[in-house]
């Protein structure tokens, strides 16, 4: 934790400085935060997946992706949904095979391609008394679908294979013992198959994006995707990023980056690269209120990396790092919740390198889009009284986020203007908007009688 003296309220790192001297409902809403994207190398799954929280626990998980949360494997994905409710997946490995089996006249194929179709076996048992058959499928032993049917036509795909005869004309079931699937591979991951799951993604909808690698090219290429992003279509959202170089990285508030991991209490490393699950979950969960500037890393013990001194920490800081440090009670927190942004032109002021200021922002130029293509495109004339209901829903719509504690000081008659454009069919909207952000500095002055 940072602390002493001060002389100017001029400090970069949160904490306490303490001198002691002697002597009714619009068509606007306000967006629902908590989507994160990752794209990840999996052992099953198709290439586009989506996961809500409850799904690792629950095992609905299962058949998406092959994994529950007592598989290490789903430790990213556990990371990022501690803190959002949906993460979406694009999967980076490609040109895997599907496992597959012919059991007599019947061919059995996993229904996507990895190393987990191999755990797969169909049994095949005929039912006493009747010319009907059970086909069973189980993954690991552990049976999880049957079908009661008379021949192989009657066979219905499931979430783990896929039937069909293995030779034209062929529909006799023959009972026969567990049959293993074999073949089964997961194909390899490059930066090709790698950027086309980031495009993917780039066509879904969340809030924040992680790229759990350190390879340049593949940062570059998100880089590039979340600044067309923001500046061209109008989407605003966040990317996390593994070490972008901070000053001669990214610079920019539409990337979050860090370089540090931490240790559980389990001993459980979660490197620089499973930080950046975390950071990407609980950036896309938090809300246009809340900062994460000491925010408690539940369960952490150890900073991982680097020793970093004071000095250290204040130049991370200026470079727009996200950075790790423990509390004065030794608590593993986030030290400030900033962007990469951290060279000021005069567009872009120190608040635009706060991310609970630009979840506000983003907020505001999302909900405002949409409004606008939803409601007005094409339905509504471009005259006083249409200009006038923009105006009116653009109103209520501030006065809802100034009420959360959003914004400040919005004045409904000074703040907003909605005037007609250049072409008939143009309307330009002004507003001017006061974000609230979080307390972190405390400059305190403590009197001494006597």
């Amino acid at each position: 934790m940072a602390g002493g003296t001060f002389l100017a309220q001029n400090k970069i790192r949160a904490g306490a400085y303490i001198n002691f001297v002697a002597v009714p409902a619009p068509s606007t809403s306000i967006g629902t935060r908590g989507v994160a994207a990752l794209p990840l190398i999996m052992d099953w799954g198709p290439d586009y997946v989506e996961l809500l929280s409850t799904d690792l626990v629950d095992g609905k998980s299962l058949p998406k992706v092959g994994l529950v949360a007592s598989d290490l494997a789903s430790l990213p994905m556990r990371l990022a949904l501690s803190n959002a409710y949906k993460l979406l997946i694009a999967r980076t490995n490609t040109d895997g095979l599907k496992a597959a089996v012919t059991s007599d006249g019947l061919k059995i194929t996993a229904r996507y391609a990895g190393v987990l179709g191999n755990r797969l076996t169909v049994i095949i048992k005929k039912v006493t008394g009747a010319d009907l058959y059970d086909v069973m499928t189980a993954l690991d032993g552990v049976q999880k679908d049957t079908q009661r049917v008379a021949d192989i036509s009657k066979l219905v795909n499931n979430d783990w294979v896929e039937f069909e005869a293995a030779v034209a004309g062929a529909n006799s079931l023959t009972e026969t013992a567990a049959k293993a699937l074999t073949g089964g591979s997961n194909g390899t991951e490059s930066d090709e198959s790698y950027n086309a799951a980031l495009s993917l993604l780039f066509t879904k909808s969340w809030n924040t994006l992680g790229v759990m690698s350190d390879v340049s090219t593949r940062k570059n290429a998100a880089t590039t995707l979340i600044t067309n992003d923001r500046e061209r279509e109008g989407k605003k959202r966040q990317c996390v990023l593994l070490d972008a170089g901070g000053a001669a990285g990214a610079n920019y508030e539409g990337i979050i980056t860090s370089k540090q991991g931490y240790i559980d209490a389990d001993g459980q490393s979660i490197t620089e690269e499973l930080f950046v699950a975390y950071l990407t979950g609980l950036s896309a969960g938090s809300s246009i209120i809340q900062s994460n500037t000491y925010h408690v890393i539940k369960g952490a013990k150890l900073i991982t990396g680097e020793p970093l001194s004071h000095e250290d920490i204040e130049e991370a800081l200026k470079q727009g790092y996200t950075v790790l440090s423990y509390r004065s009670d030794g608590v593993v927190v986030i030290e400030k919740d900033i962007n990469s942004l951290c060279d000021f032109p005069s567009t872009k002021s120190y608040a635009f390198s706060k991310n609970r200021i630009m979840r506000c922002l983003d907020e505001i130029g999302n909900t405002l889009a949409l409004t606008w293509e939803k409601t007005y495109v094409g339905k509504v004339n471009n005259d006083t009284t249409g200009r006038n209901l923009f105006k009116a829903d653009m109103i209520n719509y501030f006065q809802q986020l100034e009420s959360l504690g959003a914004i400040t000081n919005f004045d409904k008659d000074k703040d907003i203007e909605v005037l007609a454009g250049a072409d008939i069919d143009a309307v330009v909207c002004n507003y001017w908007v006061q974000p609230v952000d979080s307390m972190e500095k405390l400059y305190a002055t403590v009197n001494v009688n006597g």
